[in-house]
C-alpha cells in the first residue's frame, strides 16, 4: 500500500473505526502515537483495561480520548470555544427570553419525526412565553421558508449567522434551556454543547446513538407501537420537554 500522507507526521492519530484492512493503513500513516479499538487494539499503542466494545458509540469515542490523552474524557465543560463564536451566539440569541432549540434533520428521512410536528412543539412554546430556535443544517436549508411562515418569530440562529461551523452550533447550545432532535449529528452538537435534550428515535436503537447530553429524556415510536417517527406523539414531547425546563432534581449523598 501507499503510505497515506506521504511527507507529514503527526504526533497522535486515533483511529475511530474497526475496519482492520482499513486499521492497517492507518497505520501507515507517520505517527508519534497510534489508538485504534480494531482487532481489539491489537495494534493499538494502549489499550483498556477491560476491553469489552460499551453498547453506546458516543462512549466508545470517549474511550480512544481517555486513552489518547491518559486522563478521564470530559463530555461536557472542556476547552473554552472561542470568544468570537461566543459572541456571535449571544448576538443571535441575546439575554433574556427562554430558548427552546429544535433540530429537526437527520441523516436520513426516517429517523426524521414529522416537520409539522417540530412547528407544533415551536408555536406551544411562543404560546408559553419562551422563543423556539430552529437549528437547520445546509440539507434542511428549503426547510426554512415554510417554517419561518409556520412559526412567525421563530430564530434561526444558523441561517442568521449565514454560517454552518459546527463549533457555532456548540456555542448556541449553551443559550438553549432545552432541545428537541431526531437521532442525528445535530442533535450530538446540541449535547455537545451542554444543552439539556429531548432526543427522538424511531427504527435506531437509542442504547448505540443517543447523545450524551447532561440531562437527557428519550422518546422511541416503540413506546408508542412502532418504528416509524410519526407514532410519536407531540404530547409526549411537549411533556418532556417541560420536565427539562424545571430544576434537576437534587441528589441526596448515600447513606453512610
Amino acid at each position: 500500500f501507499e503510505t497515506p500522507l506521504a511527507g507529514r507526521r503527526f504526533d497522535l492519530v486515533i483511529d475511530t473505526q474497526r475496519r482492520v484492512l482499513t486499521t492497517l493503513i492507518v497505520k501507515r500513516i507517520a505517527h508519534g502515537r497510534f489508538i485504534s479499538a480494531g482487532a481489539g487494539y491489537m495494534f493499538s499503542d494502549a489499550a483498556p483495561t477491560l476491553r469489552a466494545k460499551p453498547p453506546a458509540m458516543i462512549r466508545q469515542l470517549l474511550d480512544l480520548v481517555e486513552l489518547a490523552s491518559g486522563r478521564p474524557a470530559q463530555p461536557h465543560g472542556g476547552p473554552r470555544l472561542p470568544e468570537d463564536y461566543i459572541d456571535a451566539a449571544r448576538r443571535l440569541l441575546p439575554d433574556g427570553p427562554t430558548y427552546v432549540g429544535l433540530a429537526p434533520g437527520a441523516g436520513g428521512q426516517h429517523k426524521c419525526w414529522p416537520l409539522e410536528n417540530f412547528a407544533l412543539i415551536a408555536l406551544a412554546q411562543q404560546k408559553a412565553g419562551r422563543v423556539p430556535a430552529f437549528i437547520l443544517g445546509p440539507n434542511e436549508k428549503d426547510w426554512e421558508k415554510d417554517l419561518r411562515a409556520a412559526v412567525p418569530g421563530a430564530r434561526f440562529p444558523l441561517q442568521e449567522a449565514g454560517s454552518r461551523n459546527p463549533l457555532l452550533t456548540i456555542t448556541i447550545a449553551q443559550r438553549l434551556r432545552v432541545a428537541v432532535a431526531n437521532d442525528s449529528g445535530a442533535g450530538h452538537l446540541l449535547a455537545s454543547g451542554g444543552a439539556p435534550m429531548v432526543s427522538l428515535f424511531g427504527p435506531t436503537p437509542p442504547a448505540k446513538f443517543a447523545p450524551l447530553a447532561p440531562r437527557l429524556e428519550i422518546v422511541t415510536a416503540k413506546q408508542f407501537g412502532g418504528e416509524a417517527m410519526d407514532k410519536i406523539p407531540v404530547t409526549a414531547v411537549s411533556a418532556d420537554i417541560e420536565k427539562l425546563l424545571k430544576p434537576a432534581p437534587e441528589r441526596k449523598p448515600p447513606v453512610r
